[in-house]
């Protein structure tokens, strides 16, 4: 239980205590982006986590299957499957950390993808970045909360 409690105050500490989706402050929890169920080894794994409002903690849980890919399609990027759950690929966890960061710094979806591209880091099947798959990352909108300004792939 301890570990559960450091667990969670690190992703609501690193998401700034916001909903990743909408921004709102109020009654925000954090959730686990592969169910424990399926990778027990990452329950603690703080890229492993993403902070919600209590709305969307209940409708990502209605269709984290088909969102995440866990259940059938692609994996999700950062891991590969193991021994019937996930493992990490820390390449691609150095990634989604400097994804996060990014936004977090203000980076737009598509300013995100432009520079990874730039610098040759692949998307997940080999190809090329693009603002949704940054999108499934960060597991925020593409709009700007109110008052934030994005910076552009020029001030990268």
């Amino acid at each position: 239980m301890e570990h559960t409690s450091a667990w969670r105050k690190t992703v609501l500490t690193r998401d700034g205590f916001l909903c990743q989706v909408c921004g709102n402050p109020d009654g925000v929890e954090a959730h686990h982006i592969i169910p424990k169920y399926l990778c027990p080894d990452f329950t603690l794994s703080p890229t492993n986590g993403i902070t919600l409002c209590s709305e969307h903690h209940h409708c990502f849980h209605a269709r984290h299957f088909t969102k995440i890919g866990a259940k059938r399609g692609r994996t999700p990027y950062g891991y590969k499957r193991e021994d019937g759950g996930f493992a990490e690929i820390p390449s691609e966890i150095n990634t989604i950390n400097r994804i996060q960061r990014l936004w977090s710094e203000g980076y737009s979806h598509r300013a995100i993808a432009h520079l990874l591209d730039n610098e040759g880091i692949p998307a997940k099947l080999g190809g090329k970045w693009n603002k949704s798959s940054i999108h499934n990352i960060t597991g925020t909108r593409s709009q700007p909360m109110e008052g934030r300004r994005w910076k552009t792939a020029q001030t990268l």
